[in-house]
């Protein structure tokens, strides 16, 4: 593959935003986790990402982000700079990259007042301890330990989900959620009285403010990330129905051309794809395997005709 060809150096530059936590290195191949619920399976050769997908069967000479993201870890791909100008040049090339990205998140970048919004959703309730009950055993017991960890668990379930969000309508009824859940935990221990409210305010003290700088931090870095990975998505999504509604409109093409009389394959592909006869005989291949062709030979020549 050419590594002066403008995609493949594109995918490169996109292979490096993909942070090592996303590729899991399997041998000979990888796991690269994205927005979407269902990671991609990766090689060096194939990967189960559209952007390759669409391309593995026509005359692509370049990999997608994920197989270069992948010979990176294999440590194939390098842009180690040895001399002075490399140097240099790698710097550039790294401050243009900054700026190109920067310019991609720019329309998903959440502004203070929405963030604010969002973090507002989270807010310690003030409680009294509750006077009577004043079971000092209880926090010593397996079940205040089991009800402790199911709490940390749920909690932490949650923000891991408020991670993978990109809308805002979506993450706002997750974070009421983490703050319901704070919030009754909190009251719970606060009912059995001073010793559960000590026991509380020892461990747990600053779980509201640790789950506000958790959400808080998602909403100032992964959230764009989340939105500009959803949006190349949407984006690969739609050059894949362009392509298969070009695909269609060639085929009748070729339909059209052969009409109701037997006509060499050549004459239909140098007529109709003559920049490129591949893919123009790829057509037809998938046209007999569809049985809306026939297929002969005369000596060395390919006959089509219609299905009939």
């Amino acid at each position: 593959m050419n590594k002066n060809n403008h995609n493949f150096q594109n995918r490169i530059d996109r292979a490096k935003w993909i942070p090592p936590k996303n590729v899991i290195v399997e041998g000979d191949s990888c796991i690269v986790q994205g927005s979407e619920k269902r990671p991609y399976r990766t090689t060096l050769f194939t990967c189960s990402c559209l952007d390759f997908q669409n391309r593995k069967d026509s005359d692509y000479d370049y990999p997608c982000k994920h197989m270069c993201r992948f010979a990176m870890e294999k440590h194939l791909l390098s842009d180690v700079p040895h001399t002075q100008e490399e140097i240099d040049e790698a710097n550039r090339n790294r401050e243009e990259e900054i700026r190109q990205r920067q310019e991609e998140l720019a329309p998903f970048i959440l502004s203070q007042a929405q963030i604010d919004d969002v973090l507002s959703h989270i807010s310690e309730p003030q409680l009294t301890p509750y006077e009577i009950y004043t079971n000092t055993n209880y926090f010593s017991t397996d079940g205040f330990v089991n009800k402790e960890e199911k709490y940390d668990k749920k909690v932490g379930d949650l923000m891991d989900e408020i991670r993978e969000q990109y809308q805002l309508n979506k993450i706002i009824p997750l974070v009421d959620k983490v703050q319901e859940i704070l919030s009754n935990f909190k009251k719970f221990c606060y009912d059995y009285g001073q010793y559960g409210a000590d026991e509380y305010d020892s461990l747990h003290d600053r779980d509201f403010e640790n789950a506000k700088e958790e959400l808080e931090d998602f909403l100032r870095n992964d959230y764009a990330e989340n939105n500009l990975e959803k949006f190349e998505e949407k984006k690969e999504k739609a050059e894949a129905r362009a392509i298969e509604k070009a695909k269609a409109k060639d085929k009748k093409a070729i339909m059209s051309a052969i009409g109701f009389k037997a006509i060499p394959q050549a004459n239909i592909v140098n007529s109709l794809f003559p920049n490129n006869k591949s893919y123009g005989k790829k057509l037809c291949k998938e046209l007999v395997d569809e049985g809306k062709l026939s297929k002969d030979k005369e000596g060395r020549k390919i006959i089509l005709s219609l299905k009939k």
